[in-house]
C-alpha cells in the first residue's frame, strides 16, 4: 500500500495476510528517510529498537533512557489521554464524531501515534490517515480510502462508508466488519428491530429462527453471548456431506469466538430428497433402514422452504457456538456434543411445523366470513 502526498513524498506499507503491518518506508524525493519495522509488539526505526507496545500503552526506548506511557481510553477505544509513569498528563485528545482530532492550543501533544479507536495515525504533510490494518481511514472525510473487502456482506451500506455512518455506536476493529462498542457484530430488539450494521445473512437466519420458541431462544443466546459469533450463508452444497458447520476458538476457559456457515444448496437438496422419500412411502414403499431421530423428524415435518431448513441447522450449530458441553474444545466426545445439538435441532423442526400450522389457522380464521 502506498500513501502519497505529492510527487516527492510517499509512504509505502507492507502487511501480512492477517492485515498486520510489517514495514513502513518513508521517502522524500526518492530517498528513504525512515524505515519502520514491526515485529509483533516491537517497533524498530532504522533497524534500532524504538518502541515496545504493551497492553494499555507503550514503552519508549532510546540510548539514554526508557520511559513508560499509558493510555486512558473511552468506551470506543479512543485514546483520550496519555499518562506518564507517575500519572502526569502528557497528551489530551478530543475527537469529532468521525475521528478527526480537535486541535486546541491548550491541549498537550506527545509523540504518541495511537489516537482514534486506538489506531495508529499516519501524517504525511497535511494528510492524516488512520491505519486499521485492512484499510486506511480518513477521519476528515469520514470515508475509507478503498472499498470494503467484504462489501457483499453489507449491500445496503456504501463500501467506503465508515461504520454505517454511526460512529457514536459502532467501531470497525480491522476495516472489515462493523461491531458495537462491546465487540458485538449486530443487535436485535423487539422494540427497535435490527441494528443498521446487520448483514443480510444474519437477518435472514435470525428472522427464520425467531419463528419458533426454541429457535428464538437459540438466536437470543447467540446475541447475548459474550463472544463474537458470525453467521454466513453459502449458496452451494459444500462437500455434500453436511448442512453446515461451526468453527470455534478457545479463549482461556471459555469459547472465544465462533463462525457458523450454513449451506443453502444443501437445504434445497435435502428438502427435495425428503419430499421424494415421503411421496414414495405414501405410495407403499418401505425404508431399508431405521432413520436417526433428526432425519425422522425432518421426514415427519418436511420444511416448506430453505429458510425453515436453515433455521433448524442454525439452532444445531448455535449449541456448538454457545454451549461448552456441546463444544469440541471442552467436550471430547463427539457423541455427547451431537446429542445436545441434535436435541435442539429436532425441537426446532417439530415446532416449525406446529407454528406454521397455527399461522395457517389464524389466516384461515381471518379470511373466513
Amino acid at each position: 500500500m502506498t500513501n502519497t502526498l505529492d510527487t516527492t513524498k510517499s509512504m509505502i506499507y507492507s502487511y501480512d495476510s492477517y492485515g498486520r503491518k510489517l514495514r513502513q518506508v518513508t521517502s522524500n524525493c526518492g530517498s528513504i528517510t525512515l524505515t519502520e519495522d514491526n515485529a509483533n509488539n516491537m517497533i524498530y526505526k532504522n533497524v534500532s529498537l524504538s518502541k515496545v507496545l504493551i497492553p494499555g500503552g507503550y514503552i519508549d526506548i532510546s540510548i539514554s533512557q526508557t520511559s513508560y506511557h499509558f493510555f486512558a481510553l473511552d468506551h470506543l477505544g479512543n485514546v483520550r489521554q496519555v499518562l506518564g509513569i507517575n500519572g502526569q498528563q502528557e497528551e489530551q485528545n478530543d475527537y469529532y464524531p468521525f475521528g478527526l482530532r480537535q486541535k486546541r492550543s491548550s491541549y498537550q501533544l506527545s509523540d504518541n501515534k495511537y489516537k482514534y479507536n486506538g489506531k495508529e495515525q499516519e501524517e504525511l504533510g497535511s494528510l492524516t490517515t488512520l491505519d486499521y490494518g485492512t484499510r486506511m481511514y480518513d477521519p476528515a472525510l469520514a470515508r475509507w480510502h478503498v472499498v470494503d473487502p467484504l462489501a457483499e456482506k453489507y449491500p445496503n451500506i456504501a463500501p467506503y462508508t465508515y461504520v454505517a455512518n454511526n460512529p457514536l455506536r459502532y467501531i470497525d476493529p480491522d476495516g472489515r466488519k462493523i461491531v458495537d462498542a462491546t465487540g458485538k457484530p449486530i443487535t436485535y430488539t423487539t422494540q427497535s428491530g435490527w441494528s443498521s450494521n446487520v448483514t443480510p445473512d444474519v437477518r435472514r437466519i435470525g428472522t427464520a429462527m425467531m419463528l419458533t420458541p426454541k429457535g428464538a431462544e437459540m438466536f437470543n443466546k447467540m446475541l447475548s453471548s459474550t463472544h463474537n459469533i458470525s453467521i454466513t450463508i453459502d449458496p452451494g452444497e459444500g462437500d455434500g456431506t453436511r448442512n453446515g458447520y461451526v468453527s470455534t476458538k478457545k479463549s482461556g476457559d471459555e469459547i472465544g469466538s465462533a463462525d457458523i456457515l450454513i449451506y443453502k444448496g444443501m437445504a434445497v437438496k435435502t428438502i427435495n430428497e425428503l419430499k421424494t422419500v415421503k411421496e414414495a412411502l405414501e405410495k407403499g414403499a418401505k425404508l431399508t433402514r431405521t432413520l436417526n431421530a433428526e432425519t425422522q423428524a425432518l421426514l415427519d415435518n418436511v420444511p416448506k422452504n430453505a429458510d425453515e431448513f436453515m433455521a433448524n441447522v442454525a439452532a444445531h450449530e448455535a449449541e456448538h457456538a454457545t454451549n461448552k458441553p456441546a463444544n469440541a474444545h471442552f467436550e471430547p466426545s463427539l457423541l455427547k456434543r451431537e446429542e445436545i445439538a441434535n436435541k435442539t435441532q429436532i425441537e426446532v423442526i417439530i415446532q416449525t411445523a406446529i407454528y406454521r400450522l397455527e399461522k395457517t389457522k389464524s389466516l384461515f380464521t381471518l379470511l373466513t366470513p
